[in-house]
């Protein structure tokens, strides 16, 4: 998938409350977290960040990994 799309599936920040980290992957941490939909509904998530001194070939594969999650996989804790 091509990275460019990735800004199809950006979600607005306020949205998104992380929490404790429960895993550690190969670009960053993963946290328990919690989405509020438009709604206002709490929806119980978890979040993968990338660390933040990723160059940027780093950062377009956690985004290719990111988009493949969103459209195969929808995960909720």
């Amino acid at each position: 998938m091509d990275v460019s799309l990735a800004h199809d599936y950006d979600l607005d920040r306020v949205n998104v409350e992380l929490g404790e980290i429960i895993g550690q992957g190969q670009f960053g941490d993963v946290h328990q977290g919690c989405f509020r939909s438009k709604d206002n509904d709490k929806v119980p998530v978890a979040v993968k960040t990338c660390k933040l001194d990723s160059d940027s070939a780093t950062t377009d594969r956690f985004l290719e990994e990111a988009c493949k999650l969103y459209v195969d996989i929808i995960l909720q804790i």
